[in-house]
This record gives C-alpha cells, structure tokens and sequence, in this order.
C-alpha cells in the first residue's frame, strides 16, 4: 500500500520532483519531458534526442555519441 504514495502520475509532476534526467532511448516523449524541466535539472542524453531543444541548457551533457 504505501508504494502508491511514491508514484507520480503525471509528466509534469515528475518534472517538478526530478534533479537528473538520464536519456537511454529515442522518442518524442523524452524530448517534450526534459522541454519542461528547470534549468537547475541536469541532463544526461546517452543517446542522442532527434528533436532535442536541450542542447543549449547549460545543465545538459551529450555522451557515446
């Protein structure tokens, strides 16, 4: 029972609670999620997002690729 206080519903809420994102996989979805993160949130793109209007943040790193 008490595992479902710990789950987050929605996207936004996740990006709000989050102080690392770490990118392992292609898609839009990623993209649009990091889009919403403060510029405080480090970001970590192992892969490299197609559409990834994260590149400019000073908190993200591009690596293996």
């Amino acid at each position: 029972p008490h595992i479902y206080k710990c789950l987050i519903e929605t996207p936004e809420a996740f990006v709000k609670q989050v102080d690392m994102f770490v990118i392992g996989n292609h898609g839009e979805d990623y993209a649009a999620i990091i889009s919403k993160a403060n510029d405080n949130s480090q970001v970590i793109d192992l892969v490299r997002l197609k559409d990834n209007s994260a590149e400019g943040r000073k908190s993200y790193n591009g690596i293996c690729w």
